[in-house]
């Protein structure tokens, strides 16, 4: 059986409105007098823009795009120009960067996939599901976070 998982539809949306947004910022900034100042303004404000622009862009692709799909054999993670087959022997430990919201799943030797923790619908039951797969190890705050999640959703004998 197999379960897939993904970013919701706003993390779409929002980046590729950021990548326009940056990329009109660049086009203003070189055809109009929009910055008032020298030639180098110019040319800083539309470097900036630019590289703004590639940037966001290449997060967007890099860790928006993916889907991961749960299968009895491994984490499958699709990708629009890939399709890889990750065995879940070869995951290792998942990490959670509090500070970044990012989700980093770790094989023996590399990152195998990270993803954003902001706007990922079921992240919650997808970790689950990595965890007792995979039998890797958590970071200690992700660790609390899934067991006080199971606690919660956890059936007690008073309910039926």
């Amino acid at each position: 059986m197999s379960h897939r998982y993904g970013s919701s539809f706003f993390v779409h949306l929002l980046s590729l409105g950021t990548v326009i947004f940056f990329i009109v910022m660049a086009y203003q900034c070189s055809v109009e007098h929009f910055v008032h100042g020298n030639l180098a303004s110019r040319i800083g404000m539309v470097t900036g823009c630019v590289f703004m622009a590639i940037l966001i862009l290449w997060l967007y692709v890099r860790s928006g795009l993916p889907q991961y799909e749960i299968s009895d054999a491994g984490l499958v993670i699709v990708r629009p120009w890939s399709r890889e087959m990750v065995p879940w022997q070869q995951i290792r430990h998942v990490d959670w960067k509090f500070a970044i919201h990012m989700i980093v799943i770790r094989g023996s030797d590399s990152v195998i996939a990270f993803t954003s923790t902001d706007h990922f619908p079921r992240l919650l039951d997808f970790l689950h599901e990595v965890r007792e797969k995979s039998r890797c190890t958590l970071s200690p705050r992700l660790e609390a976070l899934l067991d006080e999640d199971a606690k919660a959703t956890r059936p007690t004998a008073d309910q039926p």
